[in-house]
């Protein structure tokens, strides 16, 4: 597979010099060749223009010709093809100014640090203009020209630094270390999907924790508003926390979730249930021999609940031995969700002589509290008749208890099918089509936004950018699978 995707981009590389234009692989890619890692993306840099590339690539992606830069798709590979280009900035992150340059060179002096400034021929000759190989061997972050200017011009190099870090156990430069230091009063202007999306890549990577201490040591975590006051924490126990709990912790502290990060709509969701649990049992002592329940654990699930026990004693040093609790309550609750339960909703419809309503969850949510508090057993007939029972109590007149042989009359068993049919919505099998088109439509959509974000976004152009392309990636799956359609129709998307 990687070598396919550079194969495919020494090709291009190779058509567009039999045009008689220059053009290399350039950044990422290049280091990780000489390093002999996987890459993600696979970018090209030319002297030619968008509309020149288009007459040799007829199929090429436009959207972003105004930035010099086209996306060609070859099979199932997809490039970034740059023109060479100088930047002039007058505000930080927006170029005011970009000029088409001739000579690699040019291009080679607007990149970031020597290690991504590197370009490979069609040949697999590396071009090295600024000793980035010999700072790969050495392991060095080197800013290319002066580090208080390149930062102030764009003020997520300093998370990319961090970022290389992390990653490849690389050592920030003296004069880049001081640069950062000078500039990160600068990274309070980026967005938050950028700042999300970079600290996601650190917390991540194999040393994101030596990336986290040094973010400490030279003070660039007072500048990231949501994830500053939980980078100590992190530090602390980087090994022992999920990326989830990592995020959890710094939102906790920070007591609120960003806007426009660039988790998806799933992961957002486990954020949210989490930091709810961790608000719900930080004050749980040691004194207290009821911290946790049956309905607690069945509430939040183990694994959430867990996960704010460790949470709530890393930053609160609250009570630890929760977490046998929790595990032991887990292990013998009868159910560990509503759809656990002998009798449905559905049931409930047709004991109802077909008349459904937000009753129905009612009743459902009653009998799973008896069932998991040992009250009632998780048998078909006990929780039919306590369903019955609370029915009556209700003095609903559509009421009436059916006995097994009893029959229902044809115009009944129409209206009981309707309404099961409209309390399945929600089914088992509902839900998980619904799940599993969530995790395709995130990762679906995060992959074609990695493809065409700038970086250069604001957060209106950004969620304009996400809205738009959502509903792209939508119409796709729905056209390519069919059986997506019945989330439609539900209302589920």
């Amino acid at each position: 597979m990687k070598e396919q995707y550079l194969n495919k981009g020494l090709e291009i590389v190779k058509i567009l010099n039999s045009f008689t234009y220059q053009a290399y692989l350039v950044g990422g890619v290049v280091r990780d060749y000489i390093m002999h890692n996987d890459f993600i993306d696979v970018d090209i840099a030319t002297n030619a223009t968008p509309a020149q590339i288009k007459e040799i690539f007829p199929n090429v992606n436009m959207e972003y010709q105004h930035l010099g830069c086209v996306t060609l798709k070859v099979d199932d590979y997809v490039f970034e093809i740059s023109t060479f280009k100088e930047e002039v900035y007058e505000k930080t992150r927006k170029p005011s100014k970009i000029y088409y340059a001739q000579n690699l060179i040019d291009d080679v002096k607007r990149r970031d640090f020597t290690v991504n400034a590197l370009a490979l021929t069609d040949t697999l000759k590396v071009i090295d203009l600024v000793k980035g190989q010999k700072d790969i061997k050495r392991k060095i972050v080197r800013c290319i020209g002066r580090p208080s200017v390149r930062f102030k011009e764009d003020p997520l190099r300093i998370l990319r630094a961090y970022n290389l870090v992390a990653r490849f156990n690389f050592n920030i430069a003296i004069r880049t270390i001081i640069g950062i230091h000078s500039s990160n009063k600068y990274l309070r202007e980026l967005s938050n999907y950028q700042v999300s999306k970079e600290i996601v890549k650190i917390f991540e990577a194999p040393y994101g924790k030596k990336a986290v201490s040094e973010m400490i040591n030279y003070k660039t975590h007072k500048h990231l508003s949501y994830y500053g006051k939980g980078m100590p924490y992190i530090q602390k126990y980087f090994k022992k926390l999920s990326l989830l709990e990592k995020i959890v912790i710094c939102y906790c502290l920070s007591e609120d979730i960003p806007e426009n990060t660039c988790f998806d709509k799933v992961f957002l969701n486990k954020i949210r249930d989490l930091l709810i649990a961790v608000e719900a049992t930080k004050n749980y002592e040691k004194k207290e021999k009821e911290n946790i329940t049956n309905a607690d654990v069945y509430k939040y699930g183990a694994e959430t609940l867990l996960s704010a026990v460790k949470i709530n004693y890393y930053i609160r040093n609250s009570y630890p031995k929760l977490f046998n609790k929790v595990k032991k309550i887990d292990k013998k609750l009868p159910i560990h969700s509503i759809s656990d339960l002998k009798l449905n909703g559905a049931d409930i419809v047709k004991l109802n002589n077909g008349v459904a309503g937000p009753f129905v969850k009612e009743i459902m949510d009653e009998l799973a509290s008896e069932v998991i508090n040992g009250l009632l057993k998780n048998e078909y007939e006990p929780l039919k008749e306590k369903a019955l029972f609370i029915l009556n109590n209700m003095n609903n007149p559509k009421v009436e208890t059916i006995s097994e042989e009893s029959s229902i009359e044809e115009e009944t068993k129409e209206i009981v099918k309707e309404n099961i049919q409209q309390e399945n919505k929600y089914s088992n099998e509902i839900l998980k089509l619904k799940d599993y088109y969530d995790r395709e439509y995130a990762e679906l959509l995060n992959n074609y936004l990695n493809k065409i974000l700038s970086g250069d976004e604001s957060e209106e152009e950004l969620a304009s950018i996400k809205d738009r392309c959502g509903q792209q990636v939508k119409e796709a799956m729905l056209s390519q699978n069919p059986e997506y359609h019945v989330l439609v129709q539900k209302g589920l998307i």
